[in-house]
């Protein structure tokens, strides 16, 4: 595990990050990945800066799609800090904390456990936690998570993909991903950028549509007591309190269907086959609903499947929205593309 130690003056508390300034007035930043590895990150009177020998040498054996990506996002840190830094809106310790977590998810990528958060996703993060840091810092973040229920799948091609059958009542093909992927990317968030977080996780009850329920030959109550049934197991093994999507938060299935009428259906159809399909298609329309469930909370988005529907419908939903609040994606398997036999 990293170590990410940060010390400011001798006479000052000890925090997070190790600081201390040069002859020249440029504090110099270190994020230590290990006991003998830094990163450094400089600050001058004009712009950001990285030490580029040391990434370099942090980086050194890793493959060139890591490194380049790795580099990409330092560059994107610094290129959408850097104005604000020097207006003294954004202070040093959060641009090295979002640093900081860029390094600790290399694991998650080189083991293709999470699928690399892609330029604007990236950036929503850095604006969604500067907004916390300035704004509302004290009040924990929200984490918002759907679990798809346990649908029968197989593999395919080395690919777990959804197929018709009876539905389970364990914790499913993406709850497993959930388990193991999504409470790392949980705690890194909560290492890294040192702010407190309630994970919120439901799995989905607005899925129980006449359609799906009719391809898996069962009635709404079984659905939903089968659905139940994977929540208390979830829970029982993550150790973090799991229900029912939209109920955990508030929010009745009749109001969820009157939220759907927030979104026009065009704007959220496109045609779906094969290996970019999904089983027991769920309407994007619901993609959309969690987006302004998770936008109201102000709530980073963790996704366990369908990547590219998802970040389709999300980028659909922003649009409609037009909130001036973006919110964080992030998708934790790359194992998993579904579609319907």
């Amino acid at each position: 595990m990293s170590l990410i130690n940060i010390k400011k003056e001798k006479n000052k508390k000890d925090v997070n990050w190790l600081i201390s300034y040069t002859k020249i007035n440029i504090d110099n930043v270190s994020v230590v990945t290990n006991e003998n590895e830094k990163n450094d990150l400089i600050i001058s009177e004009n712009r950001l800066i990285i030490n580029e020998e040391k990434v370099n040498r942090y980086l050194r054996g890793r493959n060139r799609a890591i490194k380049n990506y790795i580099k990409k996002r330092l560059k994107l840190l610094l290129d959408t800090c850097s104005k604000d830094v020097r207006k003294g809106k954004v202070v040093l310790e959060t641009v090295n904390r979002l640093a900081a977590f860029c390094i600790e998810t290399i694991p998650l990528i080189e083991n293709n456990s999470i699928v690399m958060p892609i330029p604007d996703e990236f950036v929503s993060l850095i604006k969604w936690y500067i907004d916390k840091t300035n704004h509302s810092h004290k009040e924990p973040g929200n984490i918002l998570t759907t679990v798809c229920p346990d649908y029968p799948y197989k593999y395919f091609e080395g690919r777990a993909v959804y197929k018709e059958g009876e539905l389970g009542e364990d914790i499913g093909l993406v709850g497993e991903s959930i388990l193991k992927t999504g409470a790392e990317m949980v705690s890194i968030l909560r290492r890294t950028l040192r702010i407190p977080f309630n994970w919120i996780i439901g799995y989905a009850g607005f899925e129980g549509k006449k359609e799906n329920l009719k391809n898996m030959n069962i009635n709404y109550e079984i659905f939903c007591r089968k659905l139940k049934g994977s929540a208390l197991k979830l829970q029982k093994r993550l150790g973090v309190s799991v229900g029912i999507m939209p109920d955990i938060v508030g929010i009745s299935n009749e109001e969820f269907w009157e939220m759907r009428g927030t979104f026009f259906k065009e704007q959220f159809s496109f045609k779906r086959k094969g290996m970019d399909a999904l089983a027991h298609a769920t309407d994007m329309r619901d993609w959309g609903c969690i987006y302004s469930i998770a936008n109201k909370l102000n709530a980073i988005i963790l996704d366990g499947a369908s990547v590219y529907v998802g970040r389709r419908a999300y980028k659909n939903a922003e649009m409609i929205l037009n909130s001036e609040k973006q919110t964080p994606r992030f998708y934790c398997i790359t194992n998993y593309v579904g579609y319907l036999e």
